[in-house]
């Protein structure tokens, strides 16, 4: 996130030109269904128009990245998103997930862990998110429809996903 402010920007019609070659190259490969899997309001505008000017090649599924400070605050574009893809009607894109980082990844020490890395003691790694709100995150989302999508790395933050999901079922019903 400290960098994102500061890339350089992408025209709107650069993503749209990047979505119709991935969706090419993909489609050429034998690939049928992609799940863009970190996707921000710039790309669901790309993906609309894309789709509107019949450029996707394969089916695609938008990955909503909720942010573990702001989640409150995207809850009504995440929703919006969902709906102008709908309204849209296009078979090849849905946006029917919503995408959280509950860790990052062994080889920068950034996946949660359950026992200290070997060769760093003390150190188990950073969850993004607070357990309590993870699982109201993930609870509201699943009550407004979407499909929840946690990556999840390290042991602990497989344990605390786990925890979130039973959460989910508790709230929420099966």
């Amino acid at each position: 996130d400290l960098l994102l402010p500061v890339e350089p920007g992408r025209s709107h019609e650069d993503r749209v030109e990047a979505l119709r070659l991935a969706t090419a190259e993909y489609a050429g490969l034998g690939i049928a269904w992609i799940q863009d899997a970190w996707v921000e309001p710039a790309e669901v505008e790309a993906y609309l128009t894309a789709a509107e000017r019949g450029l996707l090649s394969t089916r695609v599924n938008l990955a909503l990245r909720a942010d573990p400070f702001r989640w409150r605050d995207q809850v009504p574009g995440f929703v919006e998103a969902r709906r102008r893809v709908e309204e849209l009607g296009d078979p090849l894109l849905t946006a029917a997930t919503v995408k959280v980082f509950v860790d990052g990844v062994v080889e920068n020490h950034t996946a949660a862990m359950l026992a200290d890395y070997t060769d760093t003691p003390g150190d188990r790694g950073l969850p993004n998110w607070d357990a309590a709100q993870l699982a109201e995150a993930a609870a509201t989302f699943d009550r407004l429809g979407f499909q929840l999508h946690l990556h999840a790395i390290g042991d602990a933050a497989c344990r605390t996903a786990l925890d979130v999901f039973e959460h989910v079922e508790r709230t929420n019903g099966p």
